[in-house]
């Protein structure tokens, strides 16, 4: 099972290196905040329908996302 904490850290480190708060992240992701907050926190991951739209946002291929998750696991 993949580690939501690593993988957390991993997307907040991508979210950084863009110079972008969690609120510009969620903004264009069109979803909320918090959401944002708990994958940061590894309380929750984001849904599969949205890694296109993050591997967008954050410059990476959908396989390097799916990559990094079952590595973190």
């Amino acid at each position: 099972m993949p580690d939501a904490r690593k993988i957390g850290a991993w997307l907040a480190g991508l979210r950084r290196e863009r110079d972008l708060t969690q609120m510009e992240g969620a903004e264009r992701l069109n979803i909320s905040h918090q959401a944002v907050s708990k994958w940061k926190g590894g309380e929750s991951l984001p849904d599969i329908g949205m890694l296109p739209a993050i591997a967008r946002l954050f410059g990476v291929t959908v396989d390097e996302l799916l990559r990094y998750a079952g590595a973190a696991g």
